[in-house]
């Protein structure tokens, strides 16, 4: 049961904030009597649901020319301009500062004489930035301190670099260092707590138990509301990501919790009285800033931080004062220097760093291991930090729903998941391990582990640019060529041939994803990645789990309530619509790990779970109890494009309060007193609405449930039947002695092997001629042992509705099989229900449960719906239903069609679904007689 806190929203939303960020391409079947491939644009607005897909389709190229190449006349490309400064820089290298090599190109010039590189005076600012930074930290070779000035003119733009060298103190820090090592540092099996965690668990528990008794106790929970002599529940905090928005929000709910804080918010105190806390990409950068920078209280951060840097776009923190670049170059250098591999990671960390630690340059001797050196985490007094990333494998441009998540605590790095299991000192990352153990007389790699380099990897989306990289070398874009960040992945894709030149070893994955050495390369405790060289790191949101509950439903950890911040982009208006929170419910369900059920995105969206506090598992035993908490406009406009370059001070300030009021109900005290019923009453299993006035008052809780039973629990294999006339297909499945050579029996054979007793089928048919029939068959079948259901006088379709039909009178004999949606001679009009197919597989066949034990599940279906099929499938692709099916067989798909969907799987990589063209329509005609045995007449 999911219980609904609802209250008058204070801020209506005016329009849809057209998202920021990188339009990808995703493939769109245009289905007439052919079907076509072309482009449809998707914003990802951090986190919409809709997953990067290859580009497909008619694209505007842009062509990256080799040094020295002439350029066409007329305005230059970001592209060509990025080669220009590479050429400049490279002229530097050949000859000096001094040198006389002159290069040129229309519309812009490059002097090594002078050391200017004059722009075009429409260049934005921050692409100029952007591309100088990149290319100057990765390209270069030479360590070099170069201060970028700006001076306008009526007609051009220049930009200065000199080459005075960096002061070592700015450097020393982001390079790792090697040194012997403290002790035999070794990898553990994520069997258990890793020891450091569970040691300070030892002293967290008593104080967080202490401080959450204390809130209680100040909310006005009296004995009878929770039983004061019994352990208190364990609370996790989790934020998603989202950027500058999820930060900001983030933050207000941190600050409403705080009982160092004085608002006055009813939940002050609270944040004590939690253990865990987690964040990815922009949560991480909060969780990062507000753990790194010594647990400071969200208004010190706001004030003495955040208000000053986040004015500026990200690579321009502040234009008074640039050097802070010729220092991050300078850092970036030094890693390089010391033997180890950078890419655009590099770029994109330094300059969060700048924005979000207070140490002096950058934090660069600020490490996320150096978090337990911090007041707060000595002193056992604020929850314990997680960061997440994602796994990223090589020829993928997006990882897979089912990556290997990557945990970064204070004390640890490696992943709960299988194929790898087993954790690593964070301190010691960067450390070349054999067969998970230190070789003798080795080194320890120190400083790997930068609190800026770890909150970059976290939030590093830019492998999504491989998606755009066609195999002639160029890049796909959509129409929309004015989008902001168009500027920043055609800058990094501009340059990726230069880093890969400068550097052996490194592909177009290792540049497009954070590179850590593989800590477990060799060992056969991690089968999954003992193979790698390197562990590639991306977005801890790219596989639709934005919100990171990973490392809290670890049973392990014994949380039993996770308040859950979701300030993801799911729809065009930058806010959350349930789908990362489904995600993980999905992937829990597949791996065996307890998590509440959880309605799918239309659900979500249609009972306002959206946009209210929501109860996730109350009638659940086993599950910890999920707190949501969605970003919704309460005082602000808080629906803010997640690639937003700059805030105010009044945005800012607003944000944070939206948070704020997010997490409070606007110091709605009867919320705050639910909220403490909850958390109080979670440790028995079992939540009742009951424990107090507040709480059981039916005209402030909306109950909803979404346990409902479901038709498909406890099937291992499903079999779906779209246009099963008169189930003889079904039959062949149970009993194929009947149908000796029918072409289908050696794909049953193939996907179910001999098993077509744990098989659940499912048949659709419209023809209501067949009605009383297949209800005779389901009874049959059912009587037999074998689970069937069919849906009679039911088209498939792709919206739930009614249909026109056309019967097929005068053909009996051959079952009608002629009738169809399809209007024809000799054929009668009739209305019947439609089924949304992609709905129905999400909600009953994917959300189903599924037998206890380690068991392979399949997935098989049969499309047979008379020329709609094209239609159906192509949209099943759309809404990434398609992959989750194992094969596929149908007689109305065109070539164009076929061909169409092998291209698609072929960019695709992760979807493996087999597509067969194959019409097995033997014993058409045959109702053979239903057989008992004598056990069940």
């Amino acid at each position: 049961m999911a219980v609904v806190i609802s209250q008058p929203r204070r801020v209506n939303t005016t329009g849809p904030v057209l998202a920021a960020v990188c339009c990808l391409g995703l493939l769109l079947f245009l289905i007439a009597a052919t079907i076509v491939l072309s482009l449809i644009p998707v914003y990802l607005s951090r986190r919409n649901g809709n997953r990067a897909q290859p580009y497909v389709g008619p694209v505007r190229q842009v062509q990256y020319k080799l040094p020295g190449t002439n350029y066409p006349n007329g305005p230059l490309t970001q592209a060509q301009l990025a080669y220009i400064i590479a050429q400049y820089q490279t002229s530097i290298n050949n000859h000096g500062s001094t040198g006389k090599s002159t290069i040129s190109s229309p519309g812009a010039s490059v002097s090594t004489t002078t050391s200017k590189i004059t722009y075009p005076i429409g260049t934005p600012v921050h692409q100029r930035s952007i591309i100088l930074t990149i290319i100057d930290a990765i390209v270069t070779v030479p360590l070099s301190d170069y201060t970028v000035l700006t001076t306008s003119t009526s007609t051009t733009t220049a930009i200065t670099a000199t080459t005075t060298p960096t002061s070592s103190a700015a450097v020393v820090g982001y390079a790792p260092t090697s040194t012997g090592c403290s002790g035999s540092p070794v990898i553990v099996p994520a069997t258990a707590l890793y020891p450091d965690e569970a040691t300070w668990l030892q002293s967290r528990a008593p104080i967080a138990e202490t401080s959450l008794r204390a809130w209680l106790t100040k909310i006005g929970l009296s004995a009878s509301d929770y039983n004061a002599s019994t352990v208190v529940p364990r609370v996790g905090l989790t934020t998603s990501g989202g950027g500058y928005r999820a930060l900001l929000i983030g933050a207000g709910v941190i600050q409403a919790m705080d009982g160092r804080e004085t608002l006055g918010s009813p939940l002050a105190g609270l944040l004590q009285g939690i253990t865990y806390q987690t964040g990815t990409s922009g949560g991480a950068w909060l969780l990062t800033s507000f753990a790194a920078n010594n647990y400071p209280t969200i208004s010190s951060l706001r004030d003495s931080l955040w208000i000053q840097r986040f004015k500026y776009f990200l690579i321009l923190p502040n234009p008074d004062k640039l050097d802070y670049q010729a220092v991050a170059i300078a850092q970036i250098l030094a890693k390089k220097n010391a033997g180890f591999k950078v890419t655009v990671a590099d770029v994109w960390s330094r300059d969060l760093a700048f924005q979000l630690l207070q140490a002096p340059n950058g934090g660069a001797n600020v490490t996320f291991d150096s978090i337990t050196s911090t007041d707060a985490f000595k002193a056992f007094s604020l929850p314990f930090p997680m960061v997440t990333a994602i796994l990223y494998r090589t020829g993928t441009c997006v990882p897979p729903l089912n990556s290997s998540i990557i945990e970064f605590t204070p004390y640890a790095m490696g992943s709960w998941d299988t194929g790898i299991k087993a954790f690593t000192p964070i301190k010691y990352v960067g450390t070349s391990y054999m067969n998970g153990q230190l070789p003798s007389n080795g080194q320890c790699v120190l400083g790997y582990d930068n609190a800026g380099f770890v909150l970059g990897t976290s939030s590093f989306l830019f492998n999504e640019v491989e998606c755009r990289i066609l195999p002639n070398g160029t890049l796909a874009f959509d129409n929309d060529s004015g989008n902001q960040t168009n500027g920043i992945i055609t800058a990094i894709n501009a340059v990726l041939q230069g880093i890969l030149n400068k550097q052996e070893g490194l592909t177009t994955d290792d540049v497009l994803s954070a590179n850590y050495p593989n800590p477990f390369q060799g060992s056969a405790q991690t089968p999954g990645v003992s193979s790698l060289q390197n562990l590639n790191m991306v977005d801890g949101g790219e596989t639709s789990q934005n919100v990171p509950f990973w490392p809290l439903i670890q049973t392990v950890r014994g949380v039993d309530v996770i308040i859950a911040n979701d300030n993801s982009a799911d729809t065009s208006g930058n806010f959350p619509n349930g789908t990362q929170i489904f995600t993980t419910y999905q992937q829990a369900q597949l791996v065996n790990i307890p998590f509440p059920v959880i309605p799918n995105a239309d659900t979500f969206v249609s009972q306002g779970l959206n946009v209210n506090p929501t109860f996730f598992g109350c009638n659940q035993t086993g599950v910890p109890l999920v707190i949501y908490l969605p970003n919704t406009n309460i005082t602000f406009q808080s629906g803010l494009a997640t690639f937003t370059p700059t805030y105010s001070e009044d945005t800012t300030r607003g944000m944070i309060l939206n948070g704020f009021n997010v997490a409070t109900r606007s110091n709605n005290t009867a919320w705050s007193r639910c909220l403490a019923c909850a958390i109080a009453r979670r440790k028995g299993g079992l939540y009742t609405a009951t424990t107090s006035a507040e709480c059981a008052e039916k005209k402030k809780l909306q109950f909803y449930r979404v346990s409902k039973p479901n038709l498909l629990d406890g099937c291992r294999y499903i079999y779906i039947d779209m246009g099963t006339n008169i189930g003889v297909q079904i039959r062949k499945l149970y009993e194929p002695h009947l149908y000796k050579n029918a072409p289908v029996l050696h794909l049953f054979k193939e996907l179910f092997a001999n098993s077509s007793t744990e098989v659940c089928s499912i048949g659709f048919e419209a023809n209501p001629l067949h009605d009383n029939y297949l209800k005779e068959f389901e009874s049959y079948c059912l009587k037999r042992g074998w689970r069937v259901k069919i849906f009679t006088s039911t088209a498939v379709s792709i919206t739930n509705g009614q249909v026109t039909f056309y019967t097929e009178p005068g053909n009996e004999v051959n079952n009608q099989w002629g009738a169809s949606l399809e209007a024809g001679r000799k054929k009668t009009k009739i209305v019947v229900p439609s089924i949304d197919i992609i709905s129905w597989i999400r909600d009953t066949v994917l959300d189903r449960k599924l037998p206890s034990g380690n068991l392979t599940s399949k997935i098989m279906m049969k499309s047979d719906i008379e020329g709609h099929d094209s239609t159906v499938l192509a949209n099943l692709i759309l809404s990434g239903v398609y992959c989750s099916i194992d094969l596929i067989y149908g007689e109305h798909l065109t070539n164009e069609f076929v061909n169409g969907v092998a291209l698609f799987q072929k960019y695709s990589q992760s979807c493996k679904t087999k597509l067969i063209r194959m019409d097995d329509e033997s014993f058409y005609q045959t109702r053979l007689p239903f057989t008992y045995p004598q056990s069940t007449t």
